[in-house]
């Protein structure tokens, strides 16, 4: 009886070792799902801002020049002398679509150039 018992254990540790393996594993995917998930909301806020930058910029000159309808404005700012996010604005002419204001309305989109994530902002004037 005692030979039929020796490798039982050997089984049970497999076993054991086998769901603790899933487990790990388990939670190793859930926590690097996590992380790339706040590394891109942390690209979706500096795009956002960006373009915020942009409409900024397009409203300091329309007060300023008198820039008209359809003028564009592109920026770019650089950190340690490297891209790291652009806007792109866009004085929009109350006769466009989707801009229903008494004045104009600007557009402006913000680009986090590493990894290409975009936000927009549209305003009414």
């Amino acid at each position: 009886m005692e030979n039929k018992q020796k490798g039982a254990s050997l089984y049970f540790a497999l076993d054991i070792l086998s769901i603790l393996m899933a487990i790990v594993v388990a939670l190793s995917t859930i926590i690097l799902i996590q992380l790339k998930t706040i590394k891109e909301a942390g690209d979706s806020v500096v795009a956002f801002y960006a373009a915020d930058t942009g409409i900024e910029k397009a409203l300091y000159e329309a007060s300023k020049n008198g820039a008209e309808p359809e003028d564009t404005f592109y920026g770019e700012f650089l950190d340690n002398f490297e891209p790291v996010a652009s806007y792109q604005a866009t004085i929009i002419a109350t006769s466009t679509t989707g801009c229903q204001s008494k004045y104009y309305c600007i557009k402006s989109t913000g680009t986090y150039i590493p990894s290409n994530t975009k936000r927009a902002i549209q305003i009414k004037r």
